[in-house]
């Protein structure tokens, strides 16, 4: 998974995503417009506002 692939589990994420997680809707994350995607690195001067957060809405079953 991702979050394998981030070495974020087994860690810190661990603890608070459990195993089972299949996530439902997409997250967007971006900085001034250039989007944050699995592998990509941004320079400290590109981080230095908040980043644009979006997620559509959940449908429930």
């Amino acid at each position: 998974t991702s979050l394998s692939s981030a070495h974020l589990v087994p860690g810190p994420a661990e603890a608070l995503i459990p195993p089972a997680f299949k996530p439902t809707t997409r997250l967007s994350i971006s900085f001034d417009g250039k989007d944050v995607e699995l592998g990509n690195l941004f320079r400290v001067s590109e981080v230095k506002l908040a980043p644009f957060v979006s997620f559509e809405a959940e449908v429930s079953p």
